[in-house]
């Protein structure tokens, strides 16, 4: 690859570096915006709150790469047609290989770390970030410590503290547990403290009242009420925990091993066998993507024009084009599941997309023919506009219309 082809690729990998950091910023902010709660209500650190938002990203990350990568080729090309350095590779009598070779090897580098990643570190960060989220759900000290607020670390229990000092002791405590529809627990504590060791965690009350109530199950009578106080009071805080799930990880946490050879008493593989097989298929197609789109984006914005409005169709065709292709990907994904013989339609469509927008980039599919249609159809778009729009000047139109 000689200096202009290198300088082509560092242009793609920049700009689709660029595209896909905004991105994941954007998409990452309201990730760590859905989770504030663990600070804000739940109480938690801030490294289990930064932990859950990191853990989330590889998984984004392959979600967006092909998009910021076909984001990034448009950009380029279209910066290319622009400075007029298109035309001038075009009239240098260069092949149509030269432009494509830049774009074809930035797709290559895009798919093989999108491999690397589909393929190890995003099922390793899922399973990393199933074992964090279920340690949160289930930590109940942090719901019950909170100052000041109604916590409810599970339905139908409330726990609430006025005041907690530095040392751990909590002051004005209420527990309330009306988990037992035939009778309710209040409990109400001057002062509280948590003891916690290994698994376990005892709520030690002192000077404070257990108020119980029956409810009646008898139209008409009254229910039934219980007082009892006491100087010290100790309350099993593990009954409040949200048992752990020990259930099988799900298919997009497996490994490829664990997907291309399941343990033959697996119970999610027993119940859900088509999860798995439609999980193998994303992963070994997925990052193929990047070079259908890069393709695509040669195809249709990858030669040299000088009407703005016909560049304009390419745009919008290439979009049309990929948002087809990938939404028949996911649908042939989708329907592998139940439909074992669809994962051949997984595997053709990225194959057989990317070999169809290769005819169109090298210019063996662009007759005459295909040109004049183009060309109506950029005319026809380019008429209704200018009447719609009398009083304004057009892009790359030098003169001023005006209504007829």
């Amino acid at each position: 690859m000689g200096i202009l082809g290198r300088y082509i690729l560092k242009q793609v990998l920049g700009v689709s570096a660029l595209c896909l950091l905004t991105l994941t910023g954007i998409l990452w902010l309201t990730q760590a915006l859905e989770r504030l709660d663990l600070l804000t209500s739940k109480g938690h650190a801030l490294s289990v709150f930064i932990g859950l938002t990191l853990l989330s990203l590889p998984g984004m990350l392959v979600v967006i790469a092909p998009v910021a990568f076909f984001i990034g080729c448009l950009y380029v090309l279209n910066r290319l047609n622009n400075d007029s350095e298109l035309v001038v590779i075009s009239a240098s009598g260069a092949s149509r290989w030269f432009i494509m070779r830049p774009f074809i090897v930035a797709g290559l580098i895009v798919t093989v770390l999108m491999y690397s990643a589909t393929l190890h570190y995003v099922p390793m960060t899922w399973r990393l970030f199933r074992d964090l989220i279920t340690e949160v759900r289930s930590d109940v000290l942090a719901s019950v410590v909170q100052e000041g607020s109604f916590s409810s670390p599970e339905d139908g229990v409330v726990f609430h503290v006025r005041q907690r000092a530095r040392d751990g002791t909590m002051r004005g405590l209420l527990v309330h547990d009306n988990r037992d529809p035939s009778q309710h627990f209040t409990y109400l504590a001057e002062r509280a403290w948590i003891i916690s060791e290994a698994d376990s965690a005892v709520l030690i009350m002192d000077d404070g009242s257990v108020h119980r109530r029956i409810l009646s199950t008898q139209a008409g009578e009254p229910d039934e009420t219980s007082i009892v106080t006491f100087e010290r009071y100790a309350l099993d805080l593990s009954q409040f925990a949200a048992a752990r799930q020990q259930s099988a990880p799900k298919p997009r946490e497996r490994t490829m091993q664990e997907l291309l050879s399941p343990a033959p008493d697996d119970p999610r593989w027993l119940r859900q066998p088509g999860k798995f097989r439609s999980e193998l298929n994303e992963r070994l197609t997925g990052p193929l993507y990047p070079l259908v789109y890069g393709m695509i984006a040669l195809a249709t914005v990858g030669f040299a024009r000088s009407s703005r409005e016909r560049r304009m169709l390419g745009f919008a065709v290439a979009v049309i084009a990929v948002l087809a292709v990938r939404l028949s990907g996911f649908g042939a994904v989708n329907m592998s599941t139940n439909v074992p013989a669809a994962t051949i339609a997984v595997f053709a469509i990225p194959v057989v997309s990317f070999l169809v927008a290769g005819l169109f980039a090298t210019g063996l599919l662009r007759n005459a023919a295909a040109a004049r249609h183009l060309a109506r159809m950029s005319d026809t778009i380019s008429t209704m506009i200018r009447h719609r729009i009398p009083s304004q000047q057009l892009p790359g139109d030098d003169r001023s219309t005006s209504a007829p």
